[in-house]
């Protein structure tokens, strides 16, 4: 397949760019290219995109969040009360001394690691 046949396809929803690099690539990468568009189905992509955004309301889905349950400790093993708590960790924050990182879950397979993102050593 040519590229102007694959462009044919790709330009009703905007993907064009796909084969931006096709005059780089040798007989066998355009061939393999070209059958891994065709078998995209773009038009079903297109529709679960615009049905995903008509029946989404972020807006509505933050201001229901809320944030996650706080593990406490007994309050005998706990030397300082929550404003204190809250005032140390804040001045920990702001001098460097710790920091926090947010990673979505899974495994830490593309890092390197066998184990839980949650897991990875960083420091």
């Amino acid at each position: 397949m040519t590229k102007e046949q694959l462009l044919s396809r790709l330009a009703p929803y905007g993907q064009e760019h796909l084969v931006a690099f096709w005059e780089e690539l040798d007989q066998q990468g355009r061939q393999s290219l070209g059958r891994q568009i065709w078998q995209i189905d773009l038009g079903l992509i297109d529709r679960l995109f615009r049905q995903g955004d008509r029946r989404c309301d972020y807006g509505a889905m933050a201001a229901r969040s809320q944030p996650p349950p706080a593990i406490r400790l007994p309050p005998a093993n706990n030397p300082f009360g929550r404003e204190e708590a809250i005032r140390v960790g804040k001045q920990a924050l702001s001098s460097g001394k710790v920091g926090a990182i947010l990673v979505a879950g899974g495994q830490g397979t593309r890092l390197g690691f066998p184990h839980p993102k949650g897991m990875f050593p960083i420091g």
